[in-house]
């Protein structure tokens, strides 16, 4: 079976019983806060996404450890547990990802990504004001510093990527020319 089909199953389980038991919010920043952890430390991926490398209750004890001093959230360890039971737990990080943008849809949330080659924080500001599209209730802007971009910015949304950069502009001149010298020849 599709891993993505596998993921948003478990993830829209996730996202209803949250819903029953009022813990959206609390699961939302835990599960955030997990991913950067599979993001930061590949040995985490590893020890969590593979079904030989420890048990739950050591898998448990090592999502426990990400959003410490907190208590991991139920709905995240009945996750975790069901998913190991039933042989899918290397999913685990995507069913995490699926929740997360389920949630962002549910309360209006929209992710902005910008890259600039320095440190622009006016940019910033104008794209979180500029960016709300109706039911959008927040836009949630993170920025990366890229200096290989040289300058200009990289704006990316809903899986959507506009490149107003230097180097983008001079790849597009790049490929005109090499397009052109093609039917010269």
């Amino acid at each position: 079976m599709n891993s993505g089909i596998i993921a948003t199953r478990y993830a829209t389980a996730l996202w209803k019983l949250v819903l029953k038991e009022d813990t959206a919010g609390k699961v939302y920043s835990q599960a955030s806060t997990i991913l950067k952890a599979f993001s930061g430390v590949p040995e985490f991926n590893a020890a969590i996404s593979s079904p030989r490398s420890t048990t739950i209750d050591g898998k448990i004890r090592l999502l426990e450890s990400c959003v410490a001093p907190d208590r991991l959230e139920p709905g995240i360890e009945r996750l975790a547990r069901l998913m190991d039971r039933n042989g899918r737990i290397c999913h685990f990080r995507i069913v995490l990802i699926d929740f997360l943008n389920i949630y962002r849809d549910a309360n209006g949330i929209k992710m902005v990504q910008i890259t600039t080659a320095t440190e622009d924080d006016s940019l910033l500001e104008a794209v979180g004001e500029i960016d709300r599209e109706p039911g959008t209730r927040e836009v949630v802007v993170t920025h990366k510093v890229d200096p290989s971009i040289i300058g200009g910015f990289i704006y990316e949304s809903w899986g959507k990527r506009l490149d107003c950069s230097i180097k983008g502009s001079l790849e597009k001149v790049r490929e005109q020319l090499i397009e052109k010298n093609k039917r010269l020849v």
